[in-house]
């Protein structure tokens, strides 16, 4: 998963609407966000721009890892 479908996710917003405001199409913002298409260097800085970080860390991959169930106290 790439840093930017995280950073989507986080802030609530749908790829409808981050497409939209990147203005290019919400297909080709689908094929950006898995990874399958670069960006423009000026869909880049305008992606950068809708998520407040660098345009060279939208891309990266990110590991997510699984939450841990908290313990329930054992009865006594």
């Amino acid at each position: 998963m790439l840093r930017m479908k995280v950073l989507r996710l986080t802030a609530g917003r749908s790829a409808f609407a981050i497409a939209i405001a990147a203005r290019i199409s919400t297909g080709r913002y689908s094929y950006l966000e898995r990874g399958l298409l670069r960006p423009t260097p000026e869909e880049r800085e305008r992606l950068a721009e809708i998520f407040g970080v660098p345009g060279t860390s939208l891309f990266k991959p990110v590991v997510l890892r699984p939450r841990q169930k908290e313990r329930e106290p054992v009865p006594a």
